[in-house]
C-alpha cells in the first residue's frame, strides 16, 4: 500500500477515536432567560464570575419588590423543570460574603421568555447609612427556605426581612427560571438545591454535566442519501468549524458556524459526494469531536 495513503488512513482512524483534554470552566454566557443554565439535578452548583447584564433586561418591569423598577447589573439565569410534584428550596452563597445578591424567581409558561410570571422576589439589602450590624441579616446568603413565609422582600433591610423567602411547591411539568443578580461586584456564587421533587433533564444537561464543550448527540439518517442532519450541544458560543471528510481525511465541505448555547441542528446536502464512508468533524478552539456516517 502507498505510504502516503496509509498515513492518511491512520490519521482518519485516530480522528474517530480521539478525545480532547477537558475544559473545566463553565460558560459565563447565561445572562438572559433564553440561554439560562439548566439545573439537571438536586445538588450544589458553583459559578466563578458574573459578567454583566446580558442582552435583554427581562426583569425591568416585572417585579413587585423593587419600587423603582429592577435593572440587572451582573446577572445569571438558571432554569429547571419538575419531573414530579414536591417541594424545593435553594440557598445562594456569594463567593464574597459582603456582596448584596438579589433574585427573582419566575414560572415559565412556554418556551417564550416574554411570558414569565413572578412567583418570588428578593430585593432586601443594606439600608444606606445604617450601622453594619443592622444590615447583617440582609447581606450574604439568600434563597428559599421552609422557615420563611413571605413571597417577596422589598429594598432595604426592614424589620421583618431575613433575606429568605417561602419554599416552592412544584407540580409535575412546571418550568421555572431564576434570575440572580450581584449588585456589588462580578464575584460569583454557589447555589445549593434541596427538596423532595425530581427534576427533568434538558437536552443541554448532557454537555453541561460533562467535561466536553461540544457533544454530538445525533447524526441522521445514517446511511444518508441526499442530506445528513447533525445535532450537537454547545456549552460555549465561540465559532465552530464543521468539515465533511472522506475516510482518507480530505475535506469535501467546510462550514464556519456561530452556535447557539445548548442544542444546535445543521443539515448538509450530499448530492455532489460519491457513495462511501465519511466523517463529520466539529472543532471549537482546541477541542475536536468526530462522528462517522455512510452516504448511499
Amino acid at each position: 500500500m502507498n505510504c502516503g495513503l496509509l498515513s492518511r488512513l491512520m490519521s482518519a482512524f485516530i480522528l474517530i477515536f480521539s478525545f480532547s483534554l477537558a475544559i473545566g470552566q463553565k460558560s459565563l454566557s447565561f445572562q438572559d432567560c433564553q440561554v439560562a443554565y439548566p439545573i439537571c439535578e438536586i445538588k450544589t452548583y458553583q459559578f466563578g464570575q458574573m459578567e454583566g447584564a446580558g442582552a435583554i433586561q427581562e426583569s425591568s418591569d416585572k417585579t413587585s419588590c423593587f419600587k423603582s423598577g429592577f435593572s440587572e447589573t451582573n446577572s445569571f439565569w438558571l432554569k429547571w423543570k419538575a419531573a414530579s410534584s414536591g417541594t424545593l428550596t435553594f440557598v445562594i452563597n456569594p463567593n464574597n460574603t459582603d456582596d448584596d445578591f438579589d433574585f427573582v424567581l419566575y414560572k415559565k409558561e412556554n418556551d417564550n421568555c416574554s411570558q414569565i410570571q413572578e412567583v418570588r422576589c428578593m430585593a432586601a439589602g443594606p439600608n444606606i447609612g445604617d450601622e453594619e450590624e443592622l444590615n447583617t441579616r440582609c447581606k450574604g446568603r439568600t434563597g428559599l427556605s421552609f422557615a420563611s413565609v413571605d413571597e417577596f422582600e422589598q429594598q432595604g433591610c426592614k424589620y421583618a426581612s431575613d433575606n429568605f423567602l417561602k419554599m416552592l411547591q412544584l407540580e409535575e411539568g412546571e418550568e421555572y427560571v431564576l434570575m440572580i443578580n450581584n449588585f456589588e461586584s462580578k464575584d460569583g456564587f454557589s447555589i445549593t438545591f434541596e427538596g423532595d421533587t425530581q427534576l427533568r433533564a434538558f437536552d443541554d444537561c448532557k454537555v453541561l454535566t460533562s467535561s466536553e464543550p461540544l457533544m454530538i448527540v445525533n447524526l441522521y439518517p445514517n446511511p444518508a442519501v441526499n442530506s445528513v442532519n447533525l445535532e450537537y450541544l454547545a456549552q460555549k458560543s465561540d465559532p465552530v468549524e464543521i468539515d465533511l471528510l472522506d475516510i482518507a481525511g480530505k475535506s469535501h465541505h467546510h462550514f464556519d458556524i456561530i452556535p447557539e448555547l445548548g442544542k444546535n441542528k445543521n443539515t448538509f446536502l450530499l448530492n455532489d459526494m460519491a457513495k462511501g464512508s465519511y466523517l463529520v468533524r466539529i472543532k471549537q478552539g482546541t477541542f475536536t469531536t468526530v462522528r462517522q456516517f455512510v452516504k448511499q
